[in-house]
């Protein structure tokens, strides 16, 4: 930090002349210092070894894209991870389309958007991710088929509360676990 020089109201304008100068300088350095991690043209910080907030907040056009704080972090935009994951804590896989009582009436859905899915009628699987996984639920006491490009030839849940757990590869759901399910 700059270490400023105070002019007395004493001092003359001429005798200050240098120490106003040294000022000058020493704010101009500063500001350079400044300048080489934050660009004031584009807001791009870069070169800071370590920044130090409460909170971080990275938005796009007005919409947060990921945040950090004291509660979290959520992230709002795809996220690729190409290296080891380490979860030391419990790992949450939230979404569920309907409840046992109440199942979702998304049976064809166009795309997984949640990894559970309580259903009470055939439900049909579209294409997806690789590695996308998704849960379902028969909610009712007879037979359900789960359709699609399946790497079985024939997957029912057989009965309430059977269910199966899916991952999708090149384009087929493989069967995961299941429980009460007839996979053929």
């Amino acid at each position: 930090m700059a270490n400023i020089t105070e002019i007395l109201g004493t001092d003359s304008v001429s005798s200050s002349r240098p120490i106003i100068n040294s000022n000058f300088e020493l704010l101009n350095d500063e500001l350079a210092s400044v300048t080489a991690l934050l660009n004031p043209t584009t807001s791009a910080l870069s070169g800071a070894s370590k920044v130090t907030t409460a909170e971080l907040l990275v938005l796009l056009s007005g919409t947060s894209l990921f945040s950090v704080n004291s509660l979290g972090a959520a992230f709002n935009t795809p996220v690729t991870i190409s290296n080891v994951a380490k979860l030391n804590g419990t790992l949450v896989k939230s979404g569920v389309l309907g409840t046992i009582d109440i199942p979702t009436t998304q049976v064809t859905p166009t795309s997984i958007t949640a990894i559970t899915y309580f259903v009470d009628a055939n439900f049909t699987l579209p294409e997806a991710v690789d590695g996308q996984e998704v849960t379902v639920i028969n909610t009712v006491g007879s037979s359900i088929s789960i359709l699609g490009s399946l790497g079985a030839d024939n997957i029912a849940l057989t009965d309430k509360n059977s269910t199966v757990t899916l991952r999708c590869f090149n384009n087929k759901w493989y069967v995961i676990s299941s429980h009460n399910t007839n996979i053929v």
